[in-house]
């Protein structure tokens, strides 16, 4: 995600914050100030605020170690203020699976909010009878014991509802989807997310306090206006993999006109991309074997960083990507994109009987969907 920086690396999975998350330490900052806290407690709202977001990056970790199980990848965990999110090479293939790897996030927050409910009752540190009372109390380090249960708590809940991109859609469709098929069990879910987005912005309106309506109320706005728009997306993501289920590498594959040697000039992959269709290049070794892919988006980047006089001291081998798993005739275009994405890459080798037999990309893929859906 453009505007994400890593802030940690957990277990092997990088952990990125978006730059707006420091916006919204500003944010704390004025708005406590301008609630009458002095500054020591402004600083420990911030504190609060991170500690919720430590709560969020174990939700994430809690699916990202389930997926694990399953073979499924995660890329990375990306932290906004709109909360987190971990991005998975894919889902599990059976709906079993994945309400399982759905589940285990809000899991995450139920046991933690049993932590500090039974630290809270063993050391009578709970008290309920402030909250809400004053904006001062997110700035009292002794509040914190039972505004995190009540935080995971909410999580929890908030995470379980029936509706994209929610967890709780997740298990919705997983739970409709040996009856109905995948394919409308997701129209159902969305159906349902969009008319519970809805319903939160007008519940929030009339049953949030008035002293909490400067906190929740855009809150609310904003997840709801995220979970109706992504309701619909999630649908697509669907009939999208649906189509490409469909359709094998057979009716993609070409055969690629440029292959560069990685002793190569940059100068003449530069010159390829200008003068040439193809937008994404292999790369052979001397043997002849596939080094690795040289692509549009890191041809520009080596241009801009190296002047025009320096292009022929430097080699292709310097900046391409390396493949991991190839292609073959009698895998689907869904089986392609998994990998495709997998590697993030935006061309893969074709291979039959360990030899090479042509190339798919992205731009045919995405040139393919075009008339699929306008043909719809």
């Amino acid at each position: 995600m453009k505007g994400a920086f890593q802030i940690a690396k957990i277990a092997g999975i990088p952990v990125r914050l978006h730059w707006t998350f420091v916006v919204m330490l500003g944010w704390v900052a004025i708005e406590g100030r301008r609630s009458g806290m002095n500054w020591e407690s402004v600083g420990w709202f911030a504190v609060l605020m991170i500690g919720v977001f430590v709560c969020v990056v174990l939700h994430e970790l809690g699916h990202a170690f389930s997926a694990k199980r399953y073979g499924v990848r995660t890329k990375d965990i990306i932290l906004s203020p709109l909360g987190g999110v971990a991005r998975l090479d894919g889902l599990p293939e059976k709906p079993i699976d994945e309400s399982v790897v759905a589940f285990a996030g809000p899991l995450v927050n139920i046991l933690l909010a049993g932590i500090f409910g039974g630290y809270g009752w063993m050391t009578s540190s709970i008290d309920l009878s402030n909250l809400g009372a004053s904006r001062l109390v997110f700035g009292n380090p002794e509040n914190f014991v039972t505004l995190f249960l009540i935080i995971n708590i909410f999580l929890s809940f908030f995470n379980l509802i029936p509706a994209f991109p929610m967890d709780g859609g997740r298990i919705f469709r997983s739970l409709l989807s040996p009856s109905l098929g995948r394919r409308r069990a997701t129209l159902i879910t969305t159906y349902l997310g969009q008319g519970i987005a809805v319903l939160l912005v007008g519940l929030a309106c009339f049953l949030v306090p008035p002293r909490m309506s400067f906190y929740l109320i855009p809150l609310f706005i904003l997840s709801s206006a995220f979970m109706f728009f992504m309701a619909r997306q999630e649908y697509r993501i669907v009939e999208f993999e649906e189509i490409l289920k469909r359709h094998s590498i057979l009716e993609l594959i070409r055969q690629p006109i440029n292959i560069f040697n990685k002793n190569d000039h940059i100068a003449y992959a530069l010159e390829a991309l200008k003068t040439g269709l193809e937008k994404d290049f292999l790369v052979k070794n001397e043997d002849g074997t596939i080094a690795g892919v040289f692509s549009q988006p890191e041809i520009l980047e080596m241009a801009k960083s190296i002047p025009t006089s320096s292009h022929k001291k430097h080699f292709v081998e310097e900046f391409i990507s390396p493949v991991e798993e190839v292609v073959y005739p009698s895998d689907t275009l869904h089986i392609f994109y998994k990998k495709l994405m997998s590697q993030e890459l935006r061309i893969l080798p074709v291979f039959e009987n360990e030899n090479l037999i042509g190339v798919v990309d992205i731009q045919q893929l995405n040139d393919f969907l075009r008339v699929e859906y306008e043909m719809k």
